[in-house]
């Protein structure tokens, strides 16, 4: 394996992990959340 790719591989395992732990964590802060949801300034379907 070349350097440039050993290189890669670890970054692109690098970004994986931060991206689960990101996940993982979201998961959690929603699941204890009481926040209400609401869509603000929403336009109507328009009809032809």
């Amino acid at each position: 394996m070349s350097d440039v790719a050993a290189v890669s591989g670890h970054a692109f395992a690098q970004f994986t992990a931060w991206g689960d732990k990101s996940r993982k964590k979201l998961t959690a802060n929603i699941a204890h959340s009481t926040a209400t949801w609401k869509t603000v300034n929403r336009q109507p379907p328009t009809t032809r």
